[in-house]
């Protein structure tokens, strides 16, 4: 199984809650006047006017996406009235599918861990370029897949 480097797993937690946080904060520009002062020491900017100097901020928001979701279409599927045979069928085909691909994954994670192995103990320029070559199709393999 992959492993996630630190950046994976923070950009994957964090990336969602930190586009959700845009959204709110794109929303309570829209409501709000903002105010810019300028110090000696330096600029602040602040929904209260912090001095006599103090002037409206107006952000560009145009750097700013929106997104509007379309409506959800019905998952439901027209025949709801299948026999259970039928559906007992599907399950034990679902599962034959389930270890298979995961049994096509498991080889395509061992064929890359053994061409990682042999890229770290050392190679000459023409197995190199095999090898990168054969890593690259093992990984898109891995990707057409949807192995984790």
């Amino acid at each position: 199984m992959c492993q996630r480097t630190p950046l994976q797993r923070f950009t994957r937690l964090l990336l969602p809650l930190l586009l959700l946080n845009i959204a709110n904060v794109s929303d309570a520009m829209e409501a709000r006047v903002i105010y810019l002062c300028k110090t000696e020491q330096s600029t602040t900017f602040s929904d209260t006017p912090c001095g006599s100097d103090a002037r409206t901020y107006e952000p560009d928001d145009r750097l700013v996406s929106r997104y509007t979701p379309n409506e959800v279409a019905s998952t439901r599927s027209k025949d709801a009235g299948a026999t259970s045979a039928k559906k007992n069928r599907q399950k034990s085909a679902t599962s034959n599918d389930r270890s298979t691909h995961e049994n096509d994954c498991k080889r395509l994670d061992i064929a890359l861990r053994d061409i990682a192995r042999k890229m770290r103990s050392g190679y000459t320029a023409r197995q190199g370029e095999r090898l990168k070559e054969r890593k690259s199709t093992l990984e898109q393999k891995r990707r057409d897949q949807h192995c984790r």
